[in-house]
């Protein structure tokens, strides 16, 4: 079993035990939610495609 294999058994496991902080969990997928999939960095994201695309149709 690889890596990847164990750590998905392991957080499974953790999950059905009920060995997991839902309170943390939430906090940290909010955290996420409002640096990557906020309006500003959606739009940055999507002005450094227009700028890219730009520069390489001279």
């Amino acid at each position: 079993m690889d890596n990847n294999e164990e750590k998905i058994k392991l957080k499974i496991l953790e999950i059905l035990n009920g060995n997991f902080d839902l309170e943390k969990i939430g906090i940290n997928n909010l955290n996420i939610a409002k640096t990557d999939y906020s309006w500003d960095k959606k739009s940055q994201d999507l002005f450094a495609i227009y700028q890219d695309l730009l520069q390489n149709k001279k």
